[in-house]
């Protein structure tokens, strides 16, 4: 009986040993596992993140996209200056995903001056400001309006533009062309022009300021008065140059009279102003 007891005694003893050295174990495990790895839990409600704090790996992040393309939005800005029917010619060729072709033509003096001229600055500026909507070629001609008529066929497609702006030589015709048949010049690139497009848009500009021009001013007043009555939109750079019967005038204008950096920066600002509302 006695035997029995101490048997018993040394099993519970080898039971209780073993379930000492099992806890143990266990406790070291534990232990080698947090010195080797650290868990942090997230808190809940927030998910994994896909290395961005804050945004959830499963949501796509908002982005702001420019294709580089002219919205409709910045037409419409941009247009705020310009006659109607010019507004609604770039209105519509956008809405049929057309590109708008513009032709600067007229004397020597459009690309006169630094930056290719006032031709050259509103060029690199239309090709900024509307992204490639509107492509620009320039024409100059060292001669008259009757000279570019006779030759119009050789130098130009009017056909081909959308738009053209017009310096119709007047002050290379000082002298060679009477008024009168200058405005028939106009008149015959107009029909050229809308031969092909009927809304294409012709618009005009005057030949740059002089000193002292005496008759050449009386040519210029009667090209704006020949614009008003024959509803051709007329841009009208003078203003941004100093008064012609002023010595000032003589520090915008090279030694033949045609335009320095000066001069050409004065005329390229309003024509620039017109055609990309930045002068509102």
């Amino acid at each position: 009986m006695i035997a029995r007891k101490i048997a018993v005694a040394i099993f519970i003893l080898v039971c209780l040993a073993a379930l000492l050295f099992s806890y143990n174990s266990w406790k070291q495990k534990l232990a080698g596992t947090s010195s080797d790895e650290t868990v942090v839990e997230a808190p809940s409600g927030i998910a994994a993140t896909d290395g961005e704090q804050g945004v959830p790996a499963d949501k796509e992040r908002p982005t702001t996209r420019d294709d580089g393309r002219l919205k409709d939005s910045e037409l419409a800005t941009l247009s705020a200056n310009l006659d109607g029917r010019m507004a609604g010619l770039l209105d519509s060729r956008f809405q049929a995903g057309e590109h708008v072709k513009l032709l600067i033509v007229g004397s020597q003096a459009i690309e006169q001056g630094g930056n290719g001229g006032a031709a050259g600055l509103l060029a690199d500026s239309l090709a900024d400001a509307y992204k490639g909507f509107i492509e620009t070629d320039i024409i100059s001609f060292a001669g008259t309006s009757r000279e570019f008529i006779e030759q119009m066929d050789e130098l130009v497609d009017f056909g081909v533009y959308d738009v053209v702006l017009f310096e119709p030589f007047t002050l290379n015709n000082n002298g060679r062309v009477v008024i009168e048949d200058e405005h028939r010049h106009i008149l015959r690139g107009r029909d050229a022009l809308q031969e092909v497009k009927e809304d294409a848009v012709l618009l005009l500009m005057p030949s740059q300021p002089i000193f002292r021009p005496n008759f050449y001013l009386t040519q210029i007043r009667s090209l704006e008065n020949f614009a008003a009555v024959r509803g051709i939109p007329y841009v009208d750079h003078w203003a941004a140059w100093p008064d012609v019967a002023d010595d000032a005038i003589l520090n915008y204008l090279d030694e033949d009279s045609g335009p320095n950096d000066a001069g050409a920066e004065a005329w390229g600002s309003v024509l620039v102003d017109y055609f990309t509302g930045s002068g509102e």
